[in-house]
């Protein structure tokens, strides 16, 4: 089945004089004649990716104990060489797949670039892999990696990916065949996020158009407007964009829609003049 695809409408690229609560209109297509729900960003950088979101590692330094991670044979809390406090996970591998894994799925929000980061001291050349999985600590690996010798000393590790339909994931490490001795600490899992990302799935009367409520049919127009407590800046360059998904066809997410950018108007008053006082 065909995924939805989205046209920009209003504003016009590289539009000036824009409002800081402008109307973006846009409009969606689905080849099937789906209803289509629409994810709308807005960012000062056309990676949309200015902002870190919240924590979801909740003991990525393994301090209290190893709650949440499930440590195979090969791997164990050790507090004999650490990044940051007393403890990490140190592993010590021969052969065979013992695994370092989440024990349970972290929840994310799907279509949405991640990043991972952790710190790595390995002290032999026999790679170990990391994966991010899908459905279970074992399933699929949409994310599949390897980690190589860091010549022994502790080295952050940074990893992107995007979760695609999924809305949860499991983090793996594991060793397939070979000696690795390696200490892991500090695991940090955020989304990257547009200063504005807006679902119309969710009860939001900023989107309005023919057929709402949502989801809209194929082919209308729909509209999204920046609320006052959203307010854009003054004589500020956004970038906006819009994606779609088909919930009662495929259920999948079509291309983001071309890149736009705009810029809000300048200061309301402009310069002031100024006062010249002559005396008699």
């Amino acid at each position: 089945m065909a995924a939805p695809t989205v046209a920009l409408n209003t504003p016009a690229d590289a539009a000036t004089n824009v409002s800081r609560t402008p109307n973006l209109l846009f409009t969606g297509t689905d080849a099937e004649s789906n209803e289509i729900e629409y994810t709308v960003h807005v960012d000062t950088v056309n990676t949309f990716d200015s902002l870190l979101g919240s924590e979801l590692i909740s003991n990525g330094g393994f301090e209290t104990n190893s709650t949440g991670w499930t440590l195979d044979a090969n791997y164990t809390r050790d507090n004999t060489d650490s990044k940051s406090g007393s403890w990490s996970v140190k592993q010590v591998s021969t052969t065979g797949y013992q695994n370092l894994y989440s024990s349970s799925g972290i929840t994310v929000t799907a279509n949405t670039d991640y990043v991972l980061t952790f710190w790595l001291k390995m002290t032999s050349a026999s790679p170990t892999r990391l994966q991010v999985n899908r459905t279970s600590a074992f399933g699929t690996p949409f994310f599949d990696n390897a980690l190589v010798d860091n010549a022994g000393v502790w080295t952050l590790v940074t990893k992107t990916f995007n979760t695609g339909i999924y809305t949860q994931i499991w983090i793996r490490f594991y060793n397939d065949n070979g000696t690795v001795t390696a200490f892991y600490d500090d695991f940090s899992l955020k989304a990257k996020l547009p200063i504005m990302n807006k679902l119309s799935v969710t009860s939001d009367a900023t989107f309005t158009g023919t057929g709402d409520p949502h989801p809209w049919p194929s082919g209308n127009q729909v509209t999204y407007t920046v609320q006052a407590g959203d307010a854009l800046s003054d004589n500020t360059t956004y970038y906006w964009r819009v994606i779609g998904i088909d919930p009662l066809g495929g259920n999948t997410y079509g291309a983001w829609s071309t890149t736009r950018s705009f810029t809000t108007l300048a200061a309301s008053g402009g310069v002031r003049p100024t006062m010249l006082l002559m005396g008699i």
